[in-house]
């Protein structure tokens, strides 16, 4: 199997059986880009004849349900330096805030819409002006304003755009936290993410002083072991 059919087969399992794994939903839908996304679309009703829109919408509810549903729609708008000016950026940054740190009660959804339509390059103008004018990065007003799964998959998305090293890394701690591994959350971490696995081996460590490859052995064991191992060693070998 291929990386993006592997996906599919890690999205058919968390949402079958009993209850529905949203953290690996999110982990696996969120921050990726229009044709990657349309890609797994495909690629999911080929191998399993079922649409993956109308799936993620009968297996969630409420604002997780809204953000993972914008994210599926792959509806992130592409960069226009003629769009996405500092101008704007104030707008969606007081959009933000009066969703947020401006009123009584979150309007979460409000909130990540904004994040999960931004393209990167405006992400981090919208970031940085709402650090000047209200005190906060993006990221503590989205700390500190949204709880729960649907706060966890809006913070995600935040930090794949902004800091996808940090943010992958956390993730990969998430999925070992805790009474026993989550093996399928661990395993999509790192075949999702070998490609940038170099990077996030140097951010792992220097954020938790503990490589990847030291949590891996610590978390799992036998063959599972060995082939996390041996994927890690691939493309960011152990010293």
């Amino acid at each position: 199997l291929g990386p993006v059919e592997t996906e599919c087969r890690m999205l058919k399992k968390a949402v079958d059986g009993l209850g529905t794994n949203e953290v690996m939903l999110y982990s696996i839908l969120c921050g990726r880009s229009n044709d990657d996304m349309e890609l797994l679309k495909k690629t999911y009703y080929k191998l399993y004849t079922d649409d993956l829109v109308s799936r993620m919408s009968g297996e969630v509810g409420g604002d997780m349900k809204k953000i993972l549903l914008s994210a599926v729609q792959a509806a992130e708008e592409e960069f226009d330096p003629d769009y996405h000016t500092e101008d704007k950026a104030k707008e969606d940054a007081e959009i933000i805030y009066e969703a947020g740190q401006g009123r009584w009660g979150t309007n979460e959804a409000k909130m990540a819409k904004i994040v999960v339509l931004s393209p990167p390059k405006y992400l981090k103008i919208l970031n940085s002006i709402y650090a000047d004018v209200y005190g906060y990065t993006l990221f503590k007003a989205f700390e500190e304003e949204m709880g729960g799964i649907a706060g966890e998959a809006a913070l995600f998305t935040l930090g794949i755009k902004l800091k996808p090293f940090e943010t992958i890394a956390k993730l990969i701690k998430k999925a070992c936290a805790g009474f026993g591994t989550d093996e399928l959350l661990l395993t999509n971490c790192i075949i999702r993410y070998q490609d940038l696995m170099p990077h996030v081996c140097v951010v792992h460590e220097d954020l938790y002083e503990k490589s990847v490859h030291t949590r891996v052995k610590d978390e799992t064991r036998g063959d599972y072991e060995k082939l996390l191992i041996a994927l890690l060693n691939k493309v960011a070998p152990e010293e």
